[in-house]
């Protein structure tokens, strides 16, 4: 067969609905804002599929998890709206038993009832083309049911208008709008009801029950973490939680520009039980009938103790940007009431790996998580209280914490020509990663939270420890977090200043070597170039030096910015005080000085001053004449 064949008889296997888009791409991100491809809907998905499973997926998906599923599967549709997405999957999904439609949902034909599973994950907006009707969400939601066979499940992915993530988003709104958002009808209601209560309202009302649900973190589309409702229903102020959900949003949202700190305002969402009403879009598991009337299990399905097919408390993933070093794992209660961490296989979830000297054992995930509060929560809520002793009590734990997993060993600089070796306090390679924001410490003892990294890089605890103290500078001053020192503090001088906390002196070699070995892991994790780990030494070694909240060090947030702006404003003015009282200080001993001197002037001017000068002249005439008489007797003199 010609490649010329070949390609007719791929692109026949696609059926064209009308209103595809031709030059359109959501899979690969171009076009908008990329397909759903979160690993963590795997397990909960396979509480659902098996090989006698005939599935519909609606929706941008990413094409690994397509395929994934369409292993699971007896058979599987597939509903996109690009053509070039169209092409693409049929490329990929070759001798799959998949099927593919392509253009306007409003389209798609298929008779009520054909399938046990239907898959919306992505939800319900971007299944429509720019040519499409505009339908009402609620009227697409009964079409979705109808296709479900009785007894079936839909799996649907609501954005929640009201989420964190959109709070936070300062673009959105003040932006011109993307291509993906195009002229619709105002009197037509395209997205999901306003507040979880009125979607599940509309899920009732659609015949559809809840089986499961999952709030999801920190974006519907781009999910690191889903959270059980049961668990976020029925506990408040959970500290695992308000760590995970900070996590998620730190690395979820990236560098985009936002009103406030997203790491603060996920763990306060956490601490004050709105995670589930706040969350950026929820996943429901549903039946199209009571949920008793469950499809038969899969080969590899449990129960748990309350009859929700092990769907755990939460699942959650890192590293989404760079998939390789990604881990699935599940997180659940124990009797009394302490997380445990378990891995998922998903992919490679399980595997151990390593590139260069960097290595990720997922194993050690596996346990229960430690417990206390985060090391880098307690000096951040120290720095809001311009609490010193506090910072002081808090380094010189972590310090000698850390000093206590060293030994001395002899030591060659890996950045250094000189190949001589001398003996050092070497730390563990997994105890490097050990900084302020991967340790819990709940008064007595630290542990690692996230302990499956590891390094075959050898390096001594003050390196180690300028490194963790730099980091904790930069997560400061560059998010404009309050702090008990002057706004001039670079990130170097920060560190140099926490590190006399514990006797350590910060010289700029210690400082270039923290930045090396910041390099050689960050750069492992990025799997950077040669040029991207030259330029992320470039910013360390500036941004080091520069003082934040000047270019490029502006705070992150807006909220922070004023935050800025308004301890400038008032150290600003307390200067301006300063000088005033300078200056009034300056002008009293000036006025001071010339009165003296007009006294001295009236003095002199005396008839009593000329008097004294005549009497005194011969004793005056006397001593001059005889002075270099005097000053040859005395010893020493010139």
């Amino acid at each position: 067969m010609t490649a010329s064949e070949t390609q007719e008889t791929l692109s026949s296997r696609i059926t064209l609905l009308g209103g595809e888009m031709l030059n359109w791409s959501d899979l690969t991100g171009s076009s908008g804002q990329g397909p759903f491809a979160s690993p963590l809907v795997v397990p909960i998905l396979s509480q659902l599929l098996n090989k006698s499973t005939t599935a519909l997926i609606v929706g941008p998906t990413a094409p690994w998890l397509l395929e994934r599923l369409s292993d699971q599967v007896g058979s599987l549709d597939i509903v996109v709206r690009s053509w070039p997405d169209a092409h693409a999957l049929n490329l990929r999904l070759n001798g799959k038993p998949v099927r593919i439609f392509c253009g306007g949902f409003e389209k798609f034909a298929e008779p009520a009832g054909s399938y046990d599973v239907v898959l919306a994950m992505d939800g319900i907006p971007r299944v429509f083309s720019a040519d499409s009707e505009d339908l009402p969400w609620l009227d697409t939601l009964h079409r979705l049911r109808d296709l479900v066979k009785p007894g079936g499940r839909l799996v649907l992915g609501v954005t929640n208008g009201l989420g964190l993530d959109a709070m936070l988003d300062a673009d959105s709104s003040v932006k011109p709008p993307t291509d993906d958002i195009w002229a619709t009808n105002s009197q037509i209601e395209l997205e999901a009801p306003a507040g979880l209560d009125a979607v599940r309202a509309a899920l009732a009302s659609a015949g559809l029950s809840t089986d499961q649900h999952y709030a999801v973190y920190p974006q519907a589309t781009k999910t690191s973490l889903m959270v059980h409702e049961r668990v976020l229903s029925g506990h408040t102020g959970d500290e695992v939680l308000a760590i995970l959900a900070s996590s998620a949003f730190a690395q979820g949202l990236g560098a985009r520009p936002v009103l406030t700190d997203p790491r603060r305002m996920a763990r306060e969402m956490m601490r004050h039980g709105t995670g589930l009403s706040l969350a950026p879009g929820w996943l429901f598991v549903t039946s199209a009938e009571s949920p008793d009337a469950r499809p038969p299990a899969g080969p590899d399905r449990g129960t748990d103790e309350d009859g929700d097919f092990g769907y755990p408390d939460a699942l959650i993933t890192d590293n989404l940007e760079h998939p390789y070093w990604a881990i699935v794992s599940k997180l659940s209660r124990d009797a009394d009431g302490h997380w445990q961490r378990s891995l998922v296989k998903v992919g490679r979830s399980t595997s151990s790996r390593a590139s260069g000297h960097l290595q990720r054992e997922p194993s050690k995930l596996a346990g229960s998580v430690p417990e206390g509060t985060l090391l880098e929560e307690q000096f951040l809520t120290a720095c809001r209280h311009d609490d010193l002793n506090a910072l002081r009590r808090l380094v010189r734990s972590y310090a000698q914490w850390l000093h206590d997993t060293a030994e001395l060993k002899p030591w060659t600089d890996p950045w250094s020509a000189n190949s001589s070796a001398d003996e050092q306090l070497v730390i563990p390679g997994g105890a490097v990663f050990a900084t302020f924001e991967n340790v819990m410490y709940d008064g007595k003892r630290m542990a690692v939270l996230d302990g499956s990294w590891n390094t075959t890089l050898q390096v001594p605890y003050e390196i180690a420890l300028t490194r963790a103290l730099r980091r904790f500078g930069y997560r400061v001053l560059a998010g404009g977090l309050r702090h008990p020192w002057p706004s001039g503090m670079s990130p170097n001088r920060l560190t140099v200043t926490l590190a006399s906390m514990v006797g350590v002196t910060v010289t700029p070699h210690l400082l270039e070597r923290s930045a090396r070995l910041e390099v050689e892991l960050e750069g492992q994790q990025r799997n950077n170039t040669e040029a991207g780990d030259q330029q992320l030494y470039f910013e360390l070694q500036t941004m080091g030096e520069q003082p934040m909240g000047t270019e490029p060090g502006q705070p992150r947030g807006y909220r922070e910015a004023l935050a800025t702006v308004g301890r400038l404003s008032t150290e600003l003015a307390e200067a301006q005080s300063q000088i005033e009282w300078l200056d009034m200080t300056v002008q009293l001993r000036e006025d001071q000085l010339r009165k003296e001197r007009r006294q001295a002037a009236d003095i002199k001017n005396s008839v009593s001053f000329a008097i004294g000068r005549g009497v005194t002249a011969p004793f005056r005439f006397l001593f001059r004449a005889f002075r270099p008489i005097f000053r040859a007797m005395t010893p020493g003199a010139k």
